[in-house]
């Protein structure tokens, strides 16, 4: 079993309102069905539909995250330290007369004798989106800039350019403004001349963005509920 592309849980983060991030799972058992359970550290956060399931030999399957809604910004991101959630996969029986309800595949995965081997994948939980970006640019945050670009790629294509114009504004206002405006400039953002001579910003659509790798988080101590 492996986790498609991206490997972690990346939900484009609004205020206030449900956000949601799809994870498609990709079955490597060419003879027998594999079955899944998901599990996370901060069930109260979180919903998971489906929480559990069972997928064909060599297909895939979905499951969706759903974080409920926030009246506050994550305090850490785009990388959260303390969210985080668990694959617990087991070759099913083939020959198993047992419902394949996720219910079921519950049940089925609390039945196992003590000692019935897993494979357990660990995901990560990362929160992107213009909000987050307009925050970290204010902030002056360069890593959170560059981190939040590196997994949106095409977030600056996609604002409006009076979006794009109050992102570079914000940059500009920093007290040190020149590694921010030009990190955003090197990202996509640019500036065009408009016809009546005044500026008007403008995104590169195909501009490629340069940006670091994020450090990797100390994967011990790892809670789940």
């Amino acid at each position: 079993m492996e986790v498609c592309e991206p490997a972690e849980v990346r939900i484009e983060f609004a205020l206030n309102c449900k956000c949601r991030a799809t994870v498609r799972l990709r079955s490597l058992n060419p003879t027998a069905p594999v079955a899944f359970k998901i599990q996370t550290s901060s069930p109260k956060k979180f919903l998971v539909n489906p929480p559990s399931g069972l997928i064909p030999p060599l297909s895939f399957a979905t499951f969706k995250v759903i974080l409920k809604p926030q009246s506050h910004l994550p305090r850490s991101f785009p990388r959260s330290p303390s969210d985080r959630f668990l694959v617990k996969t087991a070759e099913f029986p083939a020959n198993s007369s047992g419902s394949t309800h996720p219910e079921s595949i519950n049940s089925w995965f609390a039945s196992c004798p003590y000692g019935f081997k897993t494979r357990d994948i660990k995901l990560k939980v990362a929160f992107v989106g213009p909000l987050l970006l307009n925050d970290a640019v204010t902030r002056g945050d360069l890593d959170a800039v560059r981190n939040l670009l590196k997994r949106q790629r095409s977030m600056l294509a996609d604002l409006s350019p009076a979006e794009a114009e109050s992102l570079l504004g914000a940059a500009t206002k920093l007290l040190k403004p020149d590694d921010m405006v030009h990190l955003l400039l090197e990202a996509g953002l640019r500036i065009v001349p408009s016809p009546n001579a005044t500026d008007e910003v403008h995104v590169a659509e195909n501009a490629n963005t340069n940006v670091s790798e994020e450090a990797k988080p100390n994967p011990n101590n790892w809670p789940i509920t």
